[in-house]
């Protein structure tokens, strides 16, 4: 938890990854420090990720769970995040 919390105050973009059904979202929603919560498999986001995908980036600190659902998606927020 320590490593993860470090790399949240100093990079702008941090990834979990790891195999199926091994916690990487109860970790995400138990950091400490107060983040805005978006699941790609919560109804509506999808459409708002493929319409309006920097809206999700807008209320900063932001987690993104379940990106690899909108892969294409991706592409834009590099450019919004750099």
């Amino acid at each position: 938890m320590r490593r993860l919390q470090a790399a949240l105050k100093g990079l702008p973009v941090v990834v979990l990854t790891g195999a199926r059904q091994t916690g990487r979202t109860p970790l995400a929603q138990s950091l400490p420090q107060k983040r805005t919560f978006v699941s790609l498999d919560d109804l509506g986001t999808p459409g708002q990720a493929q319409s309006d995908p920097d809206s999700l980036l807008a209320p900063r600190p932001v987690t993104l769970d379940e990106v690899q659902r909108y892969a294409d998606g991706a592409r834009q927020w590099s450019c919004t995040i750099f």
